[in-house]
């Protein structure tokens, strides 16, 4: 059996996450086919495991025994294996548990991404078939004189609207670095390519109300940018 020393001390690793309470886990000990096994589970969603298998001798764990350890979360994957020895086996719980607490803040972030991504996937669904043909060296002057119009109106009305000049410029440099790379797809991308690019920016910009106003949508303003003649985006207020 541990020492109740031991149970102390995993306690404290625990404790030592500050997102953790050692009553967040249960921890089971006990003799599996002739291995002596820990299992420290986060009782909120049980799938998350740390097993950690100890090869036993007649007379007890010998020296730094073998230590199979069982992880989820993983480095990588949800779960994965590991070897280590019982006198780094503090070390693998601390791991593991750093590893639990960035999984479970990465909970939120990653459903938020992924409904973004479903959002901008809604809104490439609505661009339709755009052709497949790429941009001849008029079409592609034609519409960079276009972006630098939409990008001038955005400026500008971020320069009027927007109060926080540290913010301010953190936006300006945002449009400016998305046009430079809007102009440099024409040269590679095909113009139904094009349009999802500049969707995807566009779906960006308008996240600030600031630039929502003069956006629309996203996908008319693509479109407005691949028809021949001034693009009919909205007149600064």
């Amino acid at each position: 059996m541990l020492r109740k020393h031991y149970l102390t001390e995993l306690n404290g690793l625990i404790t030592k996450q500050k997102r953790f309470k050692d009553t967040d886990f249960g921890v089971l000990v006990g003799d599996d086919r002739g291995r002596y096994k820990l299992q420290i589970t986060y009782l909120y969603e049980p799938d998350y495991q740390f097993t950690a298998l100890i090869k036993l001798a007649a007379d007890g764990v010998q020296g730094n025994a073998d230590v199979e350890i069982v992880a989820n979360p993983g480095n990588i994957f949800n779960k994965e294996r590991f070897e280590t020895t019982v006198r780094y086996l503090n070390d693998q719980i601390e791991h593991w548990l750093s590893r639990l607490a960035n999984e479970l803040s990465s909970v939120p972030i990653q459903r938020q991404v992924e409904e973004q991504r479903q959002q901008i996937q809604d809104i490439l669904n609505q661009l339709g078939d755009f052709p497949k043909e790429y941009f001849s060296q008029q079409e592609a002057e034609t519409v960079r004189g276009k972006l630098d119009d939409l990008e001038a109106r955005l400026i500008k009305n971020l320069e009027e609207n927007e109060t926080n000049r540290q913010g301010l410029e953190a936006k300006i440099k945002t449009i400016e670095a998305d046009m430079i790379v809007l102009k440099d797809n024409m040269q590679v991308l095909n113009k139904g390519g094009w349009a999802k690019s500049f969707v995807i920016r566009a779906y960006e910009w308008s996240k600030d109300p600031l630039n929502r106003k003069l956006l629309k949508s996203g996908v008319e303003v693509a479109k407005e940018l691949l028809v021949p003649g001034d693009p009919p985006i909205p007149p600064m207020p």
